[in-house]
């Protein structure tokens, strides 16, 4: 008899999740032999599997039973790419010697950010630098839970002072 097989619909997972995954079988001769494929590599030879994916992938089960029947279905097991973006302080100028308070903060990717301000120690939203005199591009990497990071810089740009001199004739009496 035929083997009537199905994994289900697509599913849509994110990168944290273990997921079982259980075909529904039917019909065959029994003594069945399972082959799971997970991304183009055999996976499994279980009757059903726990997949976790930091990526999207394609599932395949093929199953064997005693007489030789064969059966196979596929799904795509969805991880979201949401690209990782900043909402952030705008570029800025500051006098000579000032101070300056910047934020970042990103959204998109799997929440539960890691923050990290490029050559300082900081590792939140907000950073400071103090008694500044040189402009500098400041860049923070965020980093979601599932390990993808994006930068973003926000440009600070220390004003020239000039100086302004007026010329005046000196009396030399």
């Amino acid at each position: 008899p035929a083997i009537n097989l199905s994994l289900g619909n697509d599913i849509n997972a994110s990168c944290l999740d273990n997921t079982f995954i259980t075909p529904t079988l039917s019909g065959g001769s029994g003594g069945f032999e399972y082959t799971w494929i997970v991304a183009d590599t055999v996976f499994s030879d279980l009757p059903n599997i726990q997949l976790q994916s930091f990526e999207t992938v394609n599932v395949a089960l093929s199953i064997v039973d005693n007489c030789g029947t064969l059966a196979a279905d596929e799904i795509s097991y969805n991880i979201p790419n949401i690209p990782i973006t900043f909402v952030q302080h705008p570029d800025t100028v500051v006098c000579p010697g000032s101070d300056v308070n910047l934020f970042a903060i990103a959204s998109g990717g799997e929440a539960g950010f890691e923050y990290r301000w490029v050559g300082t120690s900081q590792d939140s939203t907000h950073v400071r630098y103090n008694n500044l005199f040189t402009s500098f591009p400041a860049t923070i990497t965020a980093t979601d839970i599932c390990g993808k990071s994006n930068s973003s810089t926000i440009n600070v740009t220390v004003a020239p002072v000039e100086a302004i001199f007026a010329s005046q004739e000196v009396d030399s009496d």
